[in-house]
């Protein structure tokens, strides 16, 4: 058994996503849950034995998703959990240096409930690559605790998508756990897939990636619903970065309308 179970959330996975998976090297434990809804509750096509492929044919959302996940990967016997949304890629390069990083740093490991592997950074050598603490983090690329998860009843599940990992992260620290973030992964890209649009304006390219209305509107009501939580029950600075996050968020929305606007004009 290696130091921790890979575990996936998969909703209408591409082919190229199931291949990724499909190639992920056996001694490695990789546990999916799939919430792509499907008659007679048929699960996605990935070649790991069907009592690794959870879910029931429905979207469940991905809160109930990861505390299903933290649930089963506790009733396997493991004390690690690492997570990673469909849409980041990674290698078995990628598991191998995170599965030696935690060897080397086994000393500063277990301090934290969630050790994050940033993705997108310049690739590091394990004994150089040192933990930062941290706020919060997303849940992809991190590693969970699972008993320290599990003790705060792992991800909430009324949180179907939007702000899942803050409000996790939020009640993490208000249980006395530390988060980490660890630069220096290779292959470990959380923008390769994500759906970024570009558009030319007086000779100048800019990237936008435009937010459907409704998930905006829950992002931002659930950040600021976090935002009152953190600031009545404690520690009141994150209400201060709940709150910073909505205004970013409505900030960068506003710009992406202006330039898809821009993009269909160009069309």
């Amino acid at each position: 058994m290696g130091p921790f179970c890979v575990c996936i959330v998969t909703y209408y996975p591409s082919p190229r996503v199931i291949d990724r998976l499909n190639n992920i090297k056996q001694k490695w434990s990789l546990f999916v849950y799939d919430n792509t809804p499907a008659k007679d509750g048929e699960l996605c096509d990935i070649s790991i034995p069907k009592e690794r492929l959870l879910g029931d044919g429905s979207n469940r959302g991905l809160g109930v998703a990861l505390q299903a996940l933290l649930k089963y990967s506790e009733a396997c016997g493991f004390d690690r959990m690492l997570y990673f949304d469909q849409d980041s890629f990674f290698s078995n390069d990628s598991l191998e240096w995170i599965a030696g990083w935690i060897e080397f740093h086994s000393l500063d490991a277990p301090k934290f409930s969630i050790v994050n592997f940033v993705g997108n950074s310049t690739k590091k050598n394990i004994l150089h690559a040192g933990i930062k603490n941290m706020p919060f983090v997303i849940s992809s690329g991190c590693v969970f605790d699972v008993v320290q998860a599990l003790k705060i009843e792992g991800h909430n599940p009324r949180y179907f998508l939007e702000c899942v990992d803050y409000e996790f992260c939020l009640r993490v620290v208000q249980a006395g756990g530390q988060i980490g973030e660890i630069e220096g992964c290779p292959d470990l890209d959380h923008l390769i897939e994500q759906p970024i649009q570009s558009v030319v304006v007086l000779g100048n390219k800019f990237n936008f990636r435009l937010y459907p209305k409704d998930r905006s509107v829950r992002f931002i009501f659930n950040l600021w619903n976090l935002t009152w939580i953190a600031l009545i029950k404690g520690p009141r600075n994150y209400s201060y970065l709940f709150l910073r996050n909505s205004i970013t968020h409505i900030v960068s929305q506003s710009r992406s309308i202006v330039l898809n606007g821009f993009l269909k004009i160009q069309k």
